[in-house]
């Protein structure tokens, strides 16, 4: 680009999604995170007992443990949006530092 503040300004909203991308994968571990940890909390010794009695408990189980891979799953994907948004954001920031600055005029004293 010729236009130097054309880039810059460029720059700066790539930084400025940057940190939005970072911060939609931080929701998004904790929300991950807090459902994996409500799910964990989930009494399933009695069901495990009576697993062999009833197949409903058993189904209950594995539908259980779905959930949980599932949830831990998608916490994977949450810090994977967190990488991308932290090389988006050091890219952006690398480019940015590059530039050459703008050289105001000196006033002589």
């Amino acid at each position: 680009m010729q236009n130097p503040v054309l880039l810059r300004r460029v720059l700066i909203g790539g930084i400025i999604i940057g940190i939005a991308v970072v911060l939609l994968g931080i929701y998004q571990v904790f929300d991950a995170t807090q459902r994996y940890n409500r799910l964990e909390a989930i009494p399933i010794q009695n069901l495990l007992d009576t697993a062999q009695e009833n197949p409903t408990n058993a189904e209950s189980v594995v539908l259980l443990d779905k959930q949980k891979r599932d949830t831990l799953v998608q916490r994977s994907e949450a810090l994977s949006v967190v990488g991308v948004g932290a090389v988006l954001l050091g890219l952006m920031s690398l480019v940015y530092t590059r530039l050459p600055e703008k050289h105001s005029a000196s006033v002589a004293m």
